[in-house]
C-alpha cells in the first residue's frame, strides 16, 4: 500500500478508508489484524465513527485498534503517548486560567499607557484575541516574535502614534506572557503540543513501531500535525491518507498564493514535507464515477486562482473532451439543488423538510453542513417538533440548556432580589417547581 494516499472528496472517506484498512490487513479472517494498530483522526467525533466503520467493514468480531483524535493529542496521558520524554513537559494552562492571565496584562499594560482601566466586558474580549493570536502563531509554527520586537523598534519613529500604540501592545507576546508563563512553570497548549509531537518524533525515530500507524482525514495544518505526518512516514508501516487532493489540479503554484482555496492546507503540508501530488496515490478501492469526476473538474475550475482564469473557456473544453462545455456542466451538477430562500426561517423549513423526507427511506442518509450555528439550532429545532431529536454536532450553548437556563434567570434575579418579575420566572422553571406545575405556583 502506497505510503501517501488520497481518498476523493466525493467518497465516504471513513467508510473506505475502514474498507481499505480491513482488505489490506486481510481483518476478515484475521480479527486480531488490527488490534496494534495505532490511527490518528482529526478530532474525538471522526475516531468514534471510524471505529463503527471498521466494525462494518469487517461485518463480524473485530479487535479494534488505537484510534487517537489528533485535535486531543496534547491531552494524552504522557507515558502512553509519548514515551517518558513526554513527562517532562511542562502543563498547559487552562482555557479559563489564561484569559484571566492575559487580561491583567492587558490591564497592566494599559496601567502603564496611562490609560483609563478596561471596563471587565472589554477587557475579556481583548484577552480573547490576544489568545487568537498567539494560537494563530502556534499553528503556524517558527513564529519569531523578537523580529517583531527589532522591527518595532526600528520603525517606531516612522510610525504613527496609533501603530505605536499597538506596536507596544504587542509586547504583552513579546516579554509579558513567556515570562508570565515562565514563572507558572506552564506552557501554552500549541507549544505543548508542537513537544508533545517532537517526544513522539524523537521515541519512533530510535524505535519504530512494528504495528500500522496511519494519519486519516487530516489536512495538516498545524505544526505540530505536520511533524507527527513527517515521523509517520519514515516508518516502516506508516500511512498518511489525505481528504480529497485533486489529481488534476494543474495550478498547484497558484494556489500556494491563494490562502482560500480548498487545496491549499494540503499543498502546503506537501510541500512541508517535500512531496508533490504525483506522490499522492488513489486509495485502493477509491474509484470515482465519471458524473463524480465531472464534479470534481467543475468545481476545480470554479475555485481556481484569478491568475489562473482568463482562459478559462480553454481549459473547460480540454476537460470535456471528447464532450462539449455543457455535456461536463451537466453531468457535474446533476442531482444537485438550488434552493433560494426568503429568509433564514425559510432557508431552515427547507433544511428541515430534506432532512424529514430522508426518514421515508431506511437505506438514505443526510447531513446538514452550515458554517451559520443559528441555522443549525433552527433546524434542530424544527425537527424536533416534529418528534426528531438530532441535537447540532457542534453541541448546544449552555445558556439554550435547561441548567444553564435556570442559571442565568437565578443570577439575573440575584443582581436585583427585589424584582417580583425576576423572582417570578425563577419560580416558574421546572427547576424551581420542587414536584409541582409550574403553573400551581
Amino acid at each position: 500500500m502506497p505510503k501517501v494516499s488520497s481518498i476523493p472528496a466525493s467518497s465516504f472517506f471513513l467508510e473506505e478508508l475502514a474498507k481499505g484498512i480491513v482488505v489490506a490487513t486481510n481483518a476478515r479472517e484475521k480479527p486480531e489484524a488490527l488490534a496494534d494498530a495505532l490511527i490518528f483522526t482529526p478530532n474525538q467525533r471522526a475516531a468514534r465513527e471510524l471505529a463503527l466503520a471498521l466494525y462494518r467493514a469487517v461485518g463480524g468480531t473485530l479487535l479494534t485498534p488505537e484510534i487517537r483524535p489528533l485535535g486531543d493529542i496534547e491531552e494524552e496521558d504522557g507515558l502512553a503517548a509519548f514515551g517518558p520524554d513526554a513527562l517532562d513537559l511542562p502543563p498547559a494552562l487552562s482555557p479559563a486560567r489564561r484569559r484571566g492571565a492575559l487580561a491583567r496584562l492587558i490591564q497592566r499594560w494599559r496601567t502603564v499607557q496611562d490609560d483609563d482601566p478596561l471596563p471587565p466586558a472589554s477587557l475579556l474580549t481583548a484577552a480573547d484575541e490576544l489568545a487568537a493570536l498567539i494560537d494563530q502563531a502556534a499553528l503556524v509554527g517558527g513564529v519569531d516574535w523578537s523580529r517583531l520586537e527589532s522591527l518595532s523598534t526600528d520603525l517606531a519613529p516612522h510610525l504613527a502614534q496609533h501603530w505605536q500604540i499597538s506596536a507596544s501592545f504587542l509586547d504583552i507576546v513579546m516579554s509579558a506572557w513567556p515570562s508570565y508563563l515562565k514563572e507558572e512553570h506552564a506552557i501554552d497548549a500549541g507549544e505543548r503540543r508542537l513537544a508533545a509531537a517532537e517526544a513522539l518524533f524523537t521515541r519512533w525515530a530510535a524505535k519504530p513501531p512494528k504495528h500500522p500507524v496511519i494519519i486519516a482525514g487530516s489536512t495538516g495544518t498545524g505544526h505540530a500535525t505536520r511533524r507527527l505526518m513527517q515521523a509517520v512516514l519514515k516508518l516502516p508501516r506508516g500511512l498518511i491518507v489525505f481528504p480529497g487532493i485533486d489529481p488534476d489540479l494543474q495550478g498547484w503554484a497558484a494556489v500556494a498564493d491563494a490562502a482560500s482555496h480548498s487545496q491549499h492546507a494540503m499543498g502546503e503540508t506537501l510541500k512541508w514535507l517535500g512531496l508533490t501530488a504525483k506522490d499522492v496515490h488513489a486509495w485502493p478501492g477509491g474509484a470515482e464515477t465519471p458524473a463524480e469526476v465531472s464534479r470534481r473538474r467543475l468545481i476545480n475550475e470554479a475555485l481556481a486562482p484569478a491568475v489562473e482564469t482568463p482562459d478559462w473557456t480553454v481549459r473547460l473544453s480540454a476537460l470535456a473532451k471528447p464532450r462539449s462545455p455543457e455535456d461536463l456542466v451537466t453531468e457535474a451538477l446533476a442531482g444537485l439543488s438550488l434552493v433560494e430562500a426568503e429568509d433564514e426561517a425559510e432557508e431552515a423549513l427547507a433544511a428541515a423538510l430534506l432532512l424529514r423526507e430522508t426518514l421515508e427511506s431506511s437505506h438514505r442518509t443526510a447531513a446538514l453542513v452550515t458554517p451559520e450555528a443559528s441555522l443549525a439550532r433552527r433546524v434542530a429545532a424544527i425537527l424536533e417538533r416534529w418528534g426528531l431529536d438530532i441535537a447540532p454536532s457542534s453541541g448546544i450553548p449552555l445558556q439554550r440548556t435547561s441548567p444553564g437556563g435556570f442559571l442565568l434567570l437565578l443570577i439575573h434575579w440575584v443582581s436585583d432580589p427585589g424584582d417580583p418579575v425576576r423572582l417570578l420566572a425563577v419560580l416558574k422553571h421546572e427547576f424551581a417547581s420542587i414536584g409541582q406545575r409550574p403553573t400551581d405556583l
